[in-house]
């Protein structure tokens, strides 16, 4: 799904995260959120709304990991 613009997942239950989420993403909300990270080759450019509800992180946990996936997308 190279186009893939909105994700929202409120009732599915995972047991692994993603392998993998476009970069095209603009909103993702996953409920219960099954991983400590996202997918190492995430680098969302143009997220404007991320909501990881009952999945463990915190606001500020959430703020670090996409500031390091926005950081890490101003590199080759």
């Amino acid at each position: 799904m190279e186009n893939l613009k909105t994700l929202i997942i409120k009732n599915g239950h995972f047991t692994k995260g993603p392998k993998h989420l476009p970069d095209t993403l603009r909103v993702l909300e996953w409920w219960r959120y099954p991983s400590q990270s996202f997918p190492s080759d995430f680098r969302p450019k143009k997220l404007a709304i991320c909501k990881l509800p009952n999945s463990g992180y915190t606001s500020l946990e959430l703020a670090v990991l996409l500031k390091k996936a926005s950081v890490l997308s101003s590199f080759p």
